[in-house]
C-alpha cells in the first residue's frame, strides 16, 4: 500500500466559501523522500506495489534485471488468467 501524506493546515477559525488547497505528497516508500511513483510488480503470486522515487527505481530494476533477462513474459489474458508470452 503506498504512503501518502496529507499537508495541509486548517484555519483555526473558518469563513464560509473559503477554499482550502491539500497537497498529496507520494513519497518513496525506502527512503521517505517526496516524489515516488509507483511501481507495481508481482512476486510468487502476489502483487506488490512501491513508490520509488528515480534512484531507488533505478536500484530495483538493476537488482531484479538478471532475472527479467534470464525469464519470461507472461501476459494477462482478459478472463484474469497469465500464459507464457
Amino acid at each position: 500500500m503506498p504512503r501518502v501524506s496529507l499537508t495541509s493546515r486548517p484555519p483555526a477559525w473558518t469563513i464560509a466559501g473559503m477554499a482550502r488547497i491539500v497537497s498529496v505528497v507520494i513519497t518513496d516508500d525506502l527512503d521517505r523522500s517526496p516524489g515516488g511513483q509507483a511501481v507495481p510488480f508481482s512476486f510468487d503470486g502476489r502483487s506488490y506495489q512501491i513508490d520509488p522515487v528515480k534512484k531507488n527505481r533505478a536500484r530495483f530494476q538493476k537488482s531484479l534485471q538478471p532475472f527479467m533477462d534470464a525469464g519470461r513474459r507472461v501476459t494477462q489474458r482478459g478472463d484474469g488468467g497469465s500464459f507464457p508470452g
